[in-house]
């Protein structure tokens, strides 16, 4: 079976390019794709645990089963860390209630920084006028 494969943010240049298909077996999984991309681009492997990997536009993990046509995305981690943010390491949360910016901002400015960013948004409910959930 045939599949499409994206690579999306530092994941192009590492590949070398921003798409390719993919000749698979039946029964494939995303972690087929990833074995013949690490095996491809060996720099990949040090990659692999920090990617996220999404089927037909939903997030997946290794062990999901393709079919003949689907789209694979694997993206990277968003980039940041202890240089980038004046070596105090990332700061991620997962919640549900709404996030009061300007007082997580407060939290986290230092002078040493120099810059702090918010970047706002909502979750669409479509994509290329299909709806999401």
């Amino acid at each position: 079976m045939r599949v499409r494969v994206l690579f999306f943010g530092t994941l192009k240049d590492v590949a070398g390019k921003s798409s390719g298909m993919l000749d698979l077996r039946e029964g494939a999984s995303v972690a087929d794709v990833l074995a013949h991309y690490q095996a491809e681009t060996p720099r990949l492997k040090e990659l692999l645990p920090s990617l996220a990997m999404a089927v037909n536009q939903e997030y997946a993990g290794p062990s999901a089963k393709l079919n003949e046509g689907d789209e694979i995305a694997l993206l990277p981690p968003v980039s940041g860390g202890a240089e980038a943010t004046g070596g105090r390491g990332r700061h991620a949360a997962m919640v549900r209630d709404r996030i009061d910016t300007q007082r997580t901002l407060a939290s986290l400015k230092r002078g040493e920084d120099g810059a702090a960013v918010v970047f706002e948004g909502i979750v669409r409910n479509q994509t290329r006028g299909r709806k999401t959930l």
